[in-house]
């Protein structure tokens, strides 16, 4: 059984020593190019930015310049700015002054392991001091952080080790991210079918939104739907994170077609009893109006007339020639977004109005046919959750085994891998 020892990191193993990432490591800071150089179509190399490794949040962007700092795919970068503590490799391009790559120092590679390395600067260990040491209110920083992450450092043969078992987990989480994505390319192929073709191969009709089989009907989402807004939280008046029994929705809860119930806000009783009417159903559907416009769902039963966020609008069935899931899904079709797109207003924030949402397209198909094509979909949303779920498992393996196996509580020094 191993013995540890106390150090200013907490308890490792006896064998273990405690080192300053500055004294095995060099961080090189990127160059920012700057968005008048930034291009998407692909002339140049690619150029990676914070968002890029801080979970994909940013589309990949291209540049011609020359001044830049440059990384391989098999590089660690690591975002000190914007998302301090983002940990990526798998980049190959030039990357911009938010972003280090991380190098270790000639005289230590016969005693850092670099694949350790990547996963070590994921742990709390060393996120935990970046995130102690950032500062900034609208863009953070963290580059003077790094003086005072120590790290834990296992014999050579160990770290190799340690790296092979965490990099199984991590490809398992990867493949789950590659099955997930091509479910979702199944639905957008299927909405395609489904919306234009229907499900019976009959003869098909030119319409304002396109080819749709020749008995469906096309109306404006005004004749079926009430559109109605939401209302924003009165002046003076905040909202709470406990529970007080009236939930309020904002986009930022919009997930999935659905609700995310993680962070869902709630409003005081006099706070709700200044807007009670402005609230959402489970047989309506939402739409964002502001910021990201054209996110559509249904929220859960358990939200119930929660009240609605003023960058949305809730659309009431008025029609019993309608579904709301087949609406759902059809206005989250490329054909319904694409109507979306056409009608929303660019200024400075993106809106869309909600006299413009009546005026959509639909292509209506007999009732049945409406809740078929709406099954159709439901069950592959279904897989989704299921291989999400799968992932989810898989994360939390991950974070498990990145702990017990960098504190030394799992040793690996006699198992053969």
């Amino acid at each position: 059984m191993s013995k540890f020892k106390q150090t200013e990191i907490g308890l490792i193993p006896e064998d273990w020593e405690v080192v300053p990432i500055l004294d095995c490591c060099v961080f090189e800071r990127g160059i920012e190019v700057g968005s008048k150089n930034y291009n998407s179509e692909k002339r140049g190399i690619p150029f990676i930015r914070v968002g890029n490794i801080a979970k994909g949040l940013q589309e990949l962007v291209y540049t011609t310049c020359k001044e830049v700092k440059l990384c391989k795919d098999d590089d660690i970068l690591i975002a000190l700015d914007g998302s301090p503590g983002a940990v990526a490799r798998g980049w190959q391009g030039a990357y911009a002054s938010g972003i280090r790559k991380v190098l270790i120092k000639p005289n230590w590679k016969n005693k850092l392991n670099y694949n350790y390395l990547y996963f070590i600067l994921q742990h709390p260990i060393v996120q935990d001091v970046i995130k102690s040491h950032t500062t900034g209110v609208t863009i953070l920083h963290a580059s003077k952080s790094l003086q005072y992450i120590k790290i834990p450092l296992p014999p050579l043969s160990e770290q190799k080790k340690i790296a092979k078992v965490l990099d199984k987990i991590q490809q398992a989480i990867e493949i789950q991210d590659r099955i997930i994505e091509q479910v979702r390319n199944l639905k957008k192929s299927l909405m395609q079918k489904l919306f234009t073709e229907g499900l019976y191969g009959e003869e098909q009709k030119e319409t304002e939104i396109g080819l749709i089989p020749k008995s469906w009907k096309v109306v404006w989402l005004g004749e079926v739907v009430d559109v109605k807004g939401g209302k924003r939280v009165p002046k003076g008046h905040k909202l709470v994170d406990r529970n007080t029994g009236y939930p309020y929705i904002r986009v930022v809860d919009f997930k999935d077609m659905s609700v995310d119930l993680k962070n869902v806000k709630f409003l005081m009783r006099e706070t709700y009893n200044k807007i009670r009417k402005y609230t959402i159903s489970s047989n309506d559907i939402y739409i964002s109006i502001a910021g990201t416009p054209g996110i559509v769902g249904v929220i859960p039963k358990e939200l119930e007339n929660s009240n609605l966020t003023e960058n949305a609008a809730k659309l009431v069935l008025k029609s019993n020639n309608i579904t709301k899931w087949y609406l759902a899904y059809f206005l989250a079709s490329s054909i319904g977004q694409n109507q979306i797109k056409r009608a929303v207003h660019k200024a400075n924030q993106p809106k869309l109005a909600l006299a413009r949402i009546k005026q959509f397209i639909i292509p209506l198909p007999p009732l049945e046919e409406q809740k078929q094509i709406a099954h159709i979909l439901s069950v592959v949303d279904k897989k989704i959750e299921v291989e999400k779920k799968r992932k989810q498992v898989l994360k939390e393996l991950f974070k498990t085994m990145l702990h017990k196996l960098m504190s030394g509580e799992i040793r690996l020094k006699e198992v053969e891998i």
